[in-house]
């Protein structure tokens, strides 16, 4: 959406004592990004995530191998990159006394939706930590960070939520986390066999676990010092103009995520109102950023692309050929074979299946030529909610079809 440039800013303005940015990445970088800052650490996952594990597709592999990263810290901050620091802020608001500050407010894990797998999730994890932890125990021994004051209405959930046996659940705050890097090592030895098993997912499975099973550990083992709530989250598309602003600039959120929603909206004029109410948040280029002008800066990513969509066209065009060939001669090759290693009677089945399967093709209609067609245009604009809007009714046509 154009705004990760403005995560770069407020770590700069409200966290200039941050030692070091660690930056995850597959190795696509914005074109704006100073790779040679002091502190930026652009780190690739070949360089802290295990051979066996790559390539991944899931977020969860590389969040819970984040302890294997070069120079990281005991003490560090996990951010996405939709979270962003809106206010000034020191090391003590993360951490104090060498432990992680945290909201330890119960919650109870709900779902009403068959296809959303978050919640399966959820249980994997908490049943890893009762199998771990005795409920009663941890609240005894660490009432005052249970029931501290600074967590408002949470101290209902905990207070409502005491009685139950087992952890039901904790409320998740879309904010960023404190982590000591021994706790992922910890939790790693705890169980290995868990933790492989989720890193073996290309894709995100139900039967994952994720990073905030090491926040749990943390509540848990009572290794945290509590504090007050000072996130929020805001859905683009949901809230007015005047409601955004006044929840990134109003300055009583330290940390505030930006997150879309599958919903339909006008994505070029909201994405506009957020690219315009961050710069007036952050209007000073920070140190992470190339000073080079805007239009230059555009100019040069807009013939970036132009360059890649010109080396994937004669790539697309070399592959197409070698079908074409391949398709061409053979059949020739395989008619011979089947004849000579096998007769004439054998040729003869193997034309009437194949006749069959063309027959069978027709039923196909020529949809994924179409589909791919339809989707140039959104891809050569970059238009993404169009994308994405072509991709969900594809899907479902798709679904209708097969069933």
């Amino acid at each position: 959406m154009g705004l990760f440039r403005y995560w770069f800013r407020g770590i700069e303005q409200n966290a200039p004592w941050v030692r070091k940015v660690h930056l995850l990445t597959y190795g696509h970088l914005p074109a704006w990004l100073e790779p040679d800052h002091p502190k930026l650490h652009i780190v690739n996952h070949r360089d802290f995530i295990p051979e066996e594990y790559l390539p991944t597709f899931s977020s969860h592999t590389i969040e819970l191998n984040m302890h294997r990263i070069p120079d990281l810290a005991e003490h560090f901050l996990y951010f996405n990159d939709d979270v962003y620091l809106m206010k000034p802020s020191q090391p003590e608001d993360f951490f104090r006394d060498g432990l992680p500050c945290d909201t330890a407010v119960m919650g109870v894990i709900k779902n009403n939706d068959t296809a959303n797998f978050m919640p399966y999730i959820m249980l994997n994890m908490m049943a890893l930590v009762n199998m771990s932890f005795d409920k009663r125990s941890v609240i005894r021994q660490n009432f005052g960070k249970w029931f501290y004051p600074g967590y408002g209405k949470g101290l209902l959930y905990n207070l409502y939520l005491l009685p139950w046996g087992d952890f039901t659940g904790f409320r998740n705050y879309h904010s960023c986390v404190s982590f000591c890097k021994s706790t992922l090592e910890e939790v790693w030895d705890r169980f290995p066999e868990v933790l492989d098993a989720t890193c073996r997912h290309k894709f995100r499975d139900r039967a994952d676990v994720n990073q905030y099973l090491f926040r749990y550990w943390q509540l848990a083992s009572g290794r945290f010092a509590p504090k007050k709530p000072d996130s929020t989250y805001l859905t683009i598309g949901k809230q007015s103009e005047s409601e955004v602003e006044r929840l990134l600039r109003g300055g009583k959120y330290r940390v505030v995520c930006v997150n879309d929603d599958p919903m339909d909206f006008d994505f070029d004029t909201e994405r506009q109102q957020l690219v315009d109410i961050f710069q007036r948040t952050f209007p000073q280029t920070s140190a992470f950023e190339r000073h080079e002008p805007l239009p230059k800066l555009r100019e040069r990513t807009d013939a970036m692309k132009k360059l890649s969509r010109a080396k994937n066209t004669m790539r697309n065009t070399l592959w197409g050929a070698i079908y074409r060939v391949a398709t061409l001669i053979g059949p020739f090759a395989i008619k011979t074979i089947i004849i000579k290693e096998l007769g004439q009677e054998y040729n003869g089945l193997s034309t009437l299946f194949t006749s069959v399967l063309t027959v069978l093709n027709l039923a196909n209609l020529g949809f994924n030529s179409s589909l791919v067609f339809t989707m140039y245009k959104a891809i050569a604009e970059d238009d993404k909610p169009a994308l994405c809007a072509m991709l969900k009714f594809y899907r479902k046509a798709t679904a209708s079809w097969v069933w």
